[in-house]
C-alpha cells in the first residue's frame, strides 16, 4: 500500500503518532511517497488556501532506492520525493489522493512559529491551541508526558538547536536532565490550571538527585521517596506511576569525563534523573533528557530489579501523592 518515508531531516515528526510539527522558520521537509505514480499530493486547503506549501515530483528518484533501512518490496516501487514548505502557523493534512480516494494515512500536519519545531515553547503556557485543547482532556500525569514527548520530537532534541542546554534551564553548561523533568511538570500543570508538586522546592529541585533527596525528605514536600536509603518504607511497584521521578544510581567506573576531583570514593553514585514513561512486570520505559547523539531527548528501557554491583537497587523513585 502507498505510504511515506522520512530518510533525513526528522525535526517535529512523530513516527509513532503519525503527526508532524513543521516550522515557518525551518527549511522544508522533506518525504518519499512509496508506490506513488499517478497519485495527487496536496494539503487540505481553508479558503483557498494551505498553511503548507506542496511540491511532488513525478518520477522516481532512484537514490533513495540504495537506502538500507527500505524494505526489499519498498525497493520495487515508485519513491517520489515529496517537499513540504511551511507558510504561516495553522494546521492541515497531506493527503496522496487516487481514485477520488486517500490512498495513504491521511498525516495530519501542525505549523509552529519557533524554530524547533514544537507545540510547547519556553514561556509559561505557551503551547498551540490543538495541543492545548488534547492536553485538558488528561490528568495531570499524562499531561506532562505529553509535553515531555512534543520536546522529544523537536529539533532541540534532535541535535539541530541547543540539545536542552540552555532551554529547559538557565545554564548552558550545566546537564538539563533533571531540570527538563521539572520543565514539563511545570508546563502540564501550568497549562492545565492544576497546582504543581515541585513547585515548593524551586525549579532547580529536581537538577539534580541529590536536590530531589534533600527536597523529598522534608515534611513539607508531597512526595513519596522510594527506595533511596532505609526510610523508604512504603515502595510497592504496582504504587509507580506515569511522571514519577526517577533517580539512577551508576557503579564508579561509569564517572567518565567528569571532574575528576569530584570522583565518588564509594563503588555508586547517583548519576541521572528523569521521569517513568511506562511499565510492565519489571520492565520500565524512562522518559529521558540530556541525552546523547543523534537524540537528546529519549525513552530508554530499564528494568526495576537491577542492582549496581549486587548493592542498591539502580532506580529509586520520588512520587508526588497530590496527583
Amino acid at each position: 500500500m502507498p505510504h511515506l518515508r522520512i530518510f533525513n531531516d526528522r525535526a517535529g515528526y512523530d513516527e509513532d503518532r503519525y503527526t508532524l510539527v513543521m516550522s515557518v522558520k525551518r527549511k522544508p521537509t522533506i518525504f518519499h511517497l512509496v508506490a506513488g505514480p499517478g497519485l495527487e499530493v496536496k494539503t487540505d486547503e481553508k479558503d483557498g488556501k494551505s498553511v503548507v506549501e506542496v511540491s511532488s515530483e513525478a518520477g522516481d528518484d532512484a537514490t533513495v532506492h540504495k537506502d538500507g533501512r527500505l524494505t526489499a518490496w519498498e525497493k520495487e516501487q515508485t519513491i517520489r520525493k515529496i517537499t513540504l514548505t511551511a507558510k504561516e502557523a495553522g494546521s492541515t493534512v497531506l493527503r496522496a489522493i487516487g481514485g477520488g480516494a486517500d490512498q495513504i494515512k491521511p498525516l495530519p500536519i501542525t505549523v509552529v512559529s519557533n524554530n524547533e519545531c514544537r507545540q510547547v515553547g519556553n514561556a509559561l503556557g505557551e503551547i498551540t491551541s490543538k495541543l492545548r485543547e488534547d492536553v485538558q482532556k488528561l490528568s495531570l500525569r499524562d499531561a506532562v508526558i505529553e509535553v515531555a514527548r512534543d520536546q522529544m520530537n523537536s529539533a532541540i532534541s534532535i541535535g539541530h538547536s541547543k540539545n536542552g542546554f540552555g532551554v529547559y534551564m538557565k545554564s548552558e553548561t550545566l546537564n538539563w536532565c533533571g531540570a527538563f523533568a521539572y520543565w514539563c511538570w511545570a508546563q502540564a500543570a501550568f497549562i492545565k490550571g492544576e497546582s504543581n508538586p515541585f513547585a515548593n522546592g524551586g525549579d532547580e529541585v529536581l537538577w539534580s538527585p541529590q536536590r530531589a533527596i534533600e527536597w523529598g525528605y522534608k515534611s513539607s514536600s508531597p512526595v513519596n521517596m522510594w527506595r533511596v536509603d532505609a526510610k523508604n518504607e512504603g515502595y510497592d511497584p504496582t504504587k509507580l506511576a506515569r511522571a514519577d521521578i526517577v533517580l539512577v544510581r551508576a557503579n564508579t567506573s561509569e564517572w567518565k569525563g567528569e571532574d575528576e576531583s569530584k570522583r565518588p570514593s564509594g563503588p555508586w553514585y547517583w548519576k541521572h534523573v528523569c521521569m517513568v514513561y511506562s511499565i510492565s512486570g519489571d520492565t520500565i520505559m524512562t522518559m529521558d533528557g540530556n541525552q546523547g547523539w543523534p537524540q537528546a531527548i529519549k525513552i530508554v528501557q530499564r528494568s526495576l530489579s537491577e542492582k549496581v554491583d549486587g548493592g542498591p537497587y539502580k532506580l529509586a523513585f520520588v512520587h508526588p501523592f497530590m496527583v
